[in-house]
C-alpha cells in the first residue's frame, strides 16, 4: 500500500514537472520572442486574503456529510532564479461542519465539527499572457492543529495534529498593476498524526483571493518613441455631420516604425479637448514590422458641445498612438490643426447629407405641427388617405405664415451641388421658420421634418441643381387612381405610391400645382436616371443622424388658423374633384358592378354620402348577390350614424355568406366584426358578443384587438377611439 501511494505521489510530481517545462518552454502558451510579460511586469512582494470551499473526494465517516470552509492569508516573497517563480507563505483557519444524514441541516454542535489552524510554505509559478491575465501553479505544504470541542473525552482526543499538501492552479486577472484577483481550483491532501484518522484523504478545493502587490507599474516609468509621424490628414470637420464621424474616418495618419523590432497592437486614437469626453479609439494594427510605413484612419466621437459653435472655429486636436515593443508599452502623440464648421455648414459631396438636417424630434417643429393640425382638424376627412391630407395641411400652414422661396444670392444650390469643394450653408428647420424664407434645400428639410414628426415616411429627390421632398402615401401602386388618375403624377417606390412636392412654390401656387411641378421635374430626368436620385429619409439617417438641438422657444408667425383650414379645404376639394371625375367616367363607360362599387368608395372617402349610396345601390342592382357592395353600403350608413340601416345591410350580407359552402374567408371575418361593432353601438351587447365569438372561433389572433366587444357592457372609451371604429370604415373592393 505504501509503495502504491508513493507511486501516485511520484506521478503527480512528474506531471507538475512536465507542466512546468511546457510552460517555461513556451509550448503551451507561446509568447513572442521579443515579449516577456512575466519578466516585464514582475513585482517584488504581495500579500492577500483567500476564501475557499473544500469537498472530500471520498466518504470520511459513514452516514455523514461534511462541509469545509477555509479563510487564509498569503504572502509572496521576492522571486528566485527567474521571473514568475516565487516562495509563498500561507496561514489560516479551516472550519469543518458535519451533518448526520438522518438530520435535515448542519448543526454547529455536531460532535465532529472542528476548527483547524494551519500554516505552510510553498512555491508558485505564474505565466503572464498579458498585463491583465495570468495562469500558474502553486505547491504548498505544512501542518495544522485541529480542535474537536464536541467529542467526548472518553471516545477520542479533542485535538489532533495534521500534515497537509496543497496543489492549486490560480487563474488571475489584474485590473491594475498593484491589484490581482484569483480564481483557484485545487487539491488538498491531509493526514492525521494522531489516532483520529477520520479526516485523512484528498479534498477538492475551489476559491478566490484578492492580492495587493508592491512595486511600480513599468508602463508609467518611461517613454518609448518607436514611430515617426510622416503626415496627418484631417480635413475640415462639420458639426452637422457629428454622427457620421463616429462610424466613418474623420482623417488618417501616416507613420513609420523606426525600431529594429516589430511593434504590436498599434492603435490610433483622436482626441479634441472641449468637444470629446474621451479619446475616440480607431483601427487596430496587430503588427507593424521594422521600417514599415502604414496609413491608419481614425474616427471622431464628438459630444454635444460641437453644436454650440458659430461660424468657423480653428482647433488643435491630438493624435494618440499606442503600441507595445519587447513587452513594453509605448505611447506617442502628434498635434493636428483643422477647422470646425458650425452645424449649418456642409459640402454637397454626398446628397444624402441633407438627412442630418431633417429634425423631426425638434420641439419647435413639434409645436408648429401641433398648431397646424389643430387648425385643420375639423376639415380633415377621416376616411381618406392621411399622409396626403397631412401634406396638404402642412403646405397650407407654411403658405399661411407667408413663407417664400428665396434663392441664395451668393451660393445658389445649383453652384454648390456642382462644386463639392464649396462650403454651403443649410438652415435648420427651426431657423427657416423664424425667417420664413429659404432656398430649395432649406424648405425641403423643413417640410420633411414636419412630415416625419407625424410619422409619415418621406424622402428627398435630387436632380442637377435642385432638391425637393417626396412622401409615401402608403397606398399600393396598383391603386394609384385613388391618389391621382394620372400615373405620371406619382412615383412607384417599393410597391407604394409616393407624391413629389415642389416646395419652392409655397406662397406662389396651390398644393396641386406644387405636386404637378414636382412630378414634371421627376419625369424630366426619366431618360437620364443616373442624374436623379430619391433618398428615403429614415435610410439616410442611419448614416447621417439628425443634428442635436436643445429645447428652446422661438418666436415666429404660426399663421392664421382660419386661413390654414380654408387653404387645406380648397386643396382637398380640388383633388377630390379630379379623382371623383375619373371614377365617374370609368363607371359610366362600363356600368359594371365593380366600378360602381369603387365609385361609391371614392364618394364615401370624400364625404359625398348621397352619391356614394346611389353608386353602391347601382352595384347591387347590377348583381343582387354582390356582397361587397352590401357591406360597403352598411359601412356608409355606419359612417353617417345610421346604425340600424348599417345593421340591416350587414345582416343581408351575412345571409349571402351563410348560403355559401365556405363562408370562412377574410371578408367573412371582417363582416362578423362589423356586425359586432354596430350591435355594440346599438347597445345590443349580447348580439355584439355573439358575432365576436363567431369571429374569434375563425381567427383568435386577428380578433384579439377587439376583445372589448366580448365584455357584454359599454366601454368608457369613446366609440370613435375604439379599434372597431376604423375596422367598420374599411371599405372593401374586388382585388
Amino acid at each position: 500500500m505504501k509503495n502504491k501511494k508513493c507511486e501516485q505521489i511520484t506521478r503527480i510530481l512528474r506531471f507538475v514537472f512536465i507542466l512546468y517545462l511546457l510552460i517555461q518552454g513556451n509550448v503551451l502558451f507561446p509568447e513572442d520572442s521579443t515579449t516577456s510579460y512575466s519578466g516585464y511586469y514582475d513585482y517584488p512582494f504581495s500579500f492577500g486574503v483567500e476564501y475557499q470551499s473544500l469537498f472530500p473526494l471520498t466518504t470520511l465517516i459513514e452516514d455523514y456529510n461534511f462541509n469545509f470552509f477555509d479563510v487564509s492569508g498569503t504572502m509572496e516573497l521576492p522571486r528566485i532564479l527567474f521571473p514568475g517563480l516565487k516562495p509563498v507563505l500561507s496561514g489560516g483557519v479551516m472550519f469543518t461542519l458535519g451533518k448526520n444524514l438522518d438530520t435535515t441541516s448542519f448543526y454547529a454542535d455536531d460532535k465532529y465539527d472542528h476548527t483547524s489552524l494551519y500554516g505552510g510554505l510553498g512555491i508558485e509559478y505564474s505565466y503572464w499572457f498579458s498585463k491583465l491575465m495570468e495562469m500558474g501553479i502553486q505547491l504548498t505544504g505544512g501542518a495544522d492543529f485541529s480542535s474537536f470541542p464536541n467529542l467526548h473525552p472518553d471516545e477520542q482526543a479533542r485535538g489532533s495534529l495534521f500534515i497537509y499538501a496543497d496543489c492549486k492552479v490560480p487563474l488571475t486577472i489584474n485590473p491594475i498593476y498593484n491589484l490581482s484577483i484569483d480564481l483557484q481550483p485545487g487539491i488538498r491532501y491531509r493526514r492525521s498524526l494522531s489516532p483520529l484518522h477520520y479526516f485523512d484523504g484528498f479534498l477538492f478545493s475551489i476559491g478566490g483571493s484578492i492580492n495587493f502587490r508592491l512595486g511600480q507599474d513599468p508602463d508609467i516609468t518611461g517613454l518609448i518613441r518607436s514611430i515617426r509621424f510622416n503626415n496627418v490628414t484631417l480635413p475640415a470637420i462639420f458639426a452637422g455631420m457629428q454622427s457620421y464621424y463616429n462610424q466613418n474616418p474623420a482623417g488618417s495618419v501616416s507613420m513609420t516604425n523606426i525600431e529594429k523590432q516589430a511593434l504590436k497592437d498599434v492603435k490610433v486614437s483622436f482626441y479634441q479637448a472641449g468637444f470629446m469626453d474621451s479619446p475616440t479609439p480607431g483601427q487596430l494594427i496587430t503588427e507593424l514590422k521594422p521600417g514599415e510605413t502604414a496609413e491608419i484612419p481614425f474616427f471622431a466621437a464628438f459630444n454635444g458641445e460641437i453644436f454650440n459653435t458659430e461660424g468657423i472655429t480653428p482647433l488643435t486636436g491630438t493624435i494618440v498612438v499606442t503600441y507595445s515593443i519587447k513587452g513594453k508599452s509605448g505611447e506617442q502623440t502628434e498635434s493636428v490643426l483643422y477647422d470646425l464648421y458650425d452645424k449649418t455648414s456642409l459640402r454637397w459631396d454626398d446628397d444624402k447629407k441633407a438627412g442630418a438636417y431633417i429634425t423631426p424630434a425638434d420641439s419647435v417643429i413639434k409645436d408648429y405641427v401641433s398648431f397646424i393640425k389643430q387648425s385643420g382638424k375639423e376639415k380633415i376627412l377621416g376616411t381618406y388617405n392621411n399622409p396626403i391630407q397631412t401634406a396638404m395641411l402642412f403646405y397650407s400652414g407654411l403658405h399661411s405664415t407667408g413663407c417664400l422661396y428665396q434663392a441664395d444670392p451668393i451660393l445658389p444650390f445649383v453652384s454648390v451641388q456642382q462644386d463639392t469643394a464649396i462650403i454651403d450653408t443649410i438652415s435648420l428647420p427651426r431657423d427657416t421658420l423664424k425667417r420664413i424664407t429659404g432656398d430649395c434645400d432649406d424648405l425641403t428639410v423643413l417640410y420633411l421634418s414636419m412630415l416625419e414628426t407625424t410619422g409619415i415616411e418621406s424622402g428627398f429627390i435630387t436632380v442637377p441643381g435642385h432638391i425637393y421632398p417626396v412622401f409615401n402615401t402608403g397606398i399600393p401602386a396598383r391603386n394609384f387612381r385613388k391618389v391621382h388618375p394620372e400615373r405620371t403624377m406619382t412615383i412607384n417606390l417599393k410597391g407604394t405610391v409616393w407624391v413629389p412636392v415642389e416646395v419652392t412654390m409655397i406662397g406662389k401656387g396651390t398644393f396641386l400645382q406644387a405636386w404637378e411641378a414636382g412630378a414634371r421635374e421627376w419625369l424630366a430626368w426619366e431618360d437620364r436616371p443616373a442624374n436623379r436620385k430619391l433618398h428615403i429619409t429614415r435610410e439616410v439617417q442611419t448614416t447621417y443622424r439628425p443634428v442635436g438641438l436643445k429645447k428652446i422657444d422661438i418666436d415666429f408667425p404660426f399663421g392664421n388658423s382660419r386661413n390654414i383650414a380654408e387653404g387645406f379645404e380648397k386643396n382637398i376639394n380640388a383633388l377630390s374633384g379630379i379623382i371623383i371625375t375619373d371614377f365617374e367616367n370609368i363607371a359610366a363607360s362600363t356600368a359594371g358592378k365593380s366600378d360602381y362599387n369603387k365609385l361609391g368608395i371614392i364618394y364615401a372617402y370624400f364625404n359625398k354620402t348621397l352619391q356614394a349610396e346611389t353608386a353602391f345601390k347601382k352595384a347591387i342592382t347590377a348583381d343582387p348577390d354582390y356582397v361587397l357592395a352590401k357591406i360597403n353600403l352598411g359601412n356608409l350608413f355606419y359612417q353617417t350614424g345610421r346604425f340600424d340601416d348599417a345593421l340591416s345591410h350587414y345582416t343581408l350580407a351575412l345571409q349571402d355568406f351563410n348560403n355559401r359552402d365556405n363562408p370562412s374567408s377574410a371578408t367573412y371575418l371582417k363582416l362578423l366584426l362589423k356586425l359586432s361593432v354596430v350591435c355594440y353601438e346599438l347597445k345590443q351587447y349580447d348580439e355584439a358578443r355573439k358575432y365576436f365569438v363567431f369571429a374569434r372561433n375563425i381567427s383568435p389572433g386577428e380578433t384579439e384587438l377587439y376583445s372589448y366587444l366580448n365584455s357584454g357592457e359599454e366601454s368608457k372609451t369613446r366609440s370613435s377611439e375604439l379599434p372597431g371604429y376604423g375596422l367598420v370604415l374599411e371599405y372593401l373592393e374586388d382585388e
